[in-house]
């Protein structure tokens, strides 16, 4: 008896007339050793074989788990769904979160996913990657936890029978799930082929705002940089299996906040936030400012912290740079049993030269994705809104304007115009404010990268702002070519009625 390649069991045959067949049944006693997915097979060995291909069984493939395994089901599966795997569409993905009092445990160690499908067919191409994680996170309203803030537990072809089935899922890697929501992402990549739209899971809603999926046929997408999706309350009838793991030193750095636009030689205080997800309190750790470079740009020593708690810490840093980088927070403590969690999501900045002064304003939630300030879907566009003076709420020169896109296709170096003007009209009811009545502020070329990004665009003439409500219109000029439809950009639709013309 073989586990994957090594001898586990073995027993000397009886004799054995030709044509003749045998039975054996073979004990074994699983070790710690073992535990995890593996390859179990029989296998005769016989000396002077003469014939050794057809001397081992086919793998049957088995999970071994831990002798204290425990197991989790949520959900009731009153529903039907096509998440969390789309197998109608070339390729899918989808995310939704689990909260602490359904899940059952605070920390411990989850070994298998197990999901429950109605499948009309089974898929010739079940290729899967799974990630689990960990999030403060209420819900996924704002946006997606990406795959590289996760773990990926799983890569691998799993069979989907046709039928009412258990679909047992043995992790490749364990996934050590602290206190917090857990989070799960699924995709199925890239496949040509698609099956029946009756492919389901079983599933139910509860809430409105803990998952997020999206399936597109015609282009092939990142889960580090997901395409824009529908959020909802629905997720799949989920089974955990796991065991209790007593988490005694974590502390983990959930996010940073502070000034995008500092400028070299002033002091600016940039807020960590430290959790404390192990059951010791904590009272000899270090917070710190860091480069995506590496590079600590300041630090503080921590104060005490009690299980469970949330701190939040001011680090002062005078930056003594030029130009456009990401920082992020880190804690560090000796002994920390995940090291993982250690680093918040990185912050852009822009550091200034000294004396210039810059501050910053963001209007709207981009939670709708549309082919607007630009749409490449067309030959050439022109976009025109106001915004209210209430929303902008200052004055000064107006030197950047920043939009957020989602592209399938990377388009550098297009063609771009921007005017600016203001007004006393709240909308654009009466019609467009024609370009001569404002001030072309931007014309050149502007690269509009693949996937999420921030478009940044410096004006050629800077904008002196007075107060009143702001016009910018943007124009697309002729390309005889079209592009593409799936260049899209963060939106929102506001209180202010016909505030936009296209």
């Amino acid at each position: 008896l073989l586990l994957d390649d090594e001898e586990i069991a073995s027993l000397n045959g009886n004799p054995i007339q030709a044509g003749e067949f045998q039975t054996y049944t073979l004990s074994w006693n699983p070790s710690f050793n073992f535990i995890g997915p593996g390859n179990l097979s029989g296998k005769v060995v016989l000396s002077g074989d003469e014939n050794p291909v057809n001397n081992q069984t086919s793998p049957l493939l088995i999970t071994i788990q831990p002798a204290e395994i425990q197991e989790v089901t949520i959900g009731s599966g009153n529903e039907l769904a096509r998440i969390p795997i789309d197998f109608n569409k070339r390729n899918s993905l989808y995310e939704c979160l689990y909260y602490p009092e359904e899940i059952g445990f605070s920390s411990g160690i989850i070994y298998s996913i197990n999901l429950y499908n109605y499948f009309v067919n089974s898929p010739a191409n079940g290729m899967t990657r799974i990630w689990l994680g960990t999030t403060d996170l209420p819900d996924l309203s704002l946006n997606w936890i990406l795959s590289n803030q996760l773990t990926l537990v799983f890569e691998g072809n799993i069979d989907y029978p046709a039928g009412v089935n258990t679909i047992s899922i043995p992790l490749q890697t364990p996934y050590l799930h602290y206190p917090g929501n857990l989070v799960m992402m699924v995709q199925r990549p890239w496949d040509q082929q698609f099956y029946s739209e009756n492919n389901n899971f079983y599933a139910q809603t509860i809430g409105s705002h803990r998952a997020r999926k999206t399936n597109i046929d015609n282009q092939i997408f990142e889960p580090s940089s997901p395409p824009p999706s529908t959020v909802s309350g629905q997720f799949p009838k989920t089974t955990f299996l796991y065991t209790n793991y007593s988490l005694l030193n974590d502390l983990s750095c959930l996010s940073i906040n502070g000034n995008p636009a500092p400028s070299i030689g002033s002091n600016y205080y940039y807020t960590i936030t430290i959790k404390n997800n192990g059951i010791e309190t904590q009272n000899n750790y270090v917070v710190r400012l860091m480069a995506t470079d590496g590079t600590e740009l300041s630090s503080v020593m921590g104060s005490t912290i009690a299980p469970q708690q949330t701190l939040e810490f001011d680090i002062p840093w005078i930056p003594a740079f030029e130009g456009s980088v990401s920082i992020y927070g880190e804690v560090i403590l000796v002994g920390d049993e995940i090291e993982t969690n250690n680093q918040s999501l990185p912050l852009k900045i822009k550091v200034y030269p000294e004396g210039i002064f810059y501050s910053h304003i963001t209007i709207g939630e981009g939670n709708l994705w549309e082919r607007m300030p630009m749409d490449f879907y067309l030959k050439n566009s022109l976009f025109e809104t106001v915004y209210l003076a209430s929303e902008l709420n200052t004055s000064g020169l107006l030197t950047d304007i920043q939009f957020y896109n989602y592209f399938y296709l990377n388009s550098p170096n297009e063609p771009t115009k921007i005017w600016m003007g203001e007004t006393t009209l709240n909308g654009l009811s009466q019609g467009w404010i024609p370009s001569t009545d404002l001030t072309l502020v931007f014309d050149g070329m502007v690269d509009y990268p693949v996937y999420n990004n921030d478009i940044l665009i410096h004006l050629d003439t800077p904008y002196q702002y007075n107060g009143n409500n702001l016009v910018v219109m943007f124009k697309r000029p002729w390309d005889p070519t079209y592009l593409h439809s799936d260049g899209v950009f963060r939106n929102q639709t506001g209180d202010v009625i016909n505030r936009t013309l296209k």
